[in-house]
């Protein structure tokens, strides 16, 4: 079982690094994260239209 250990941690190292050079991409990318910041204030208008009780009744007495 010992000589397995070098083994296991170098596969440890590896999948560490792969994780750390993952999230290194993704935070050198500016545009990206300028779109993913309009598409959640895009989901959060949407959110408030939809949960809006004021506007479902306006559509309700418009209709009369």
């Amino acid at each position: 079982m010992p000589v397995l250990y070098p083994f296991t941690l170098l596969a440890l190292f590896l999948i560490f690094a792969a994780i750390v050079r993952k999230s290194e991409a993704s935070a050198a990318d500016p545009r990206q994260d300028f779109e993913i910041a309009q598409l959640r204030e895009r989901v959060e208008a949407l959110e408030r239209l939809v949960t809006d009780e004021d506007r479902h009744l306006r559509g309700k007495f418009d209709k009369l």
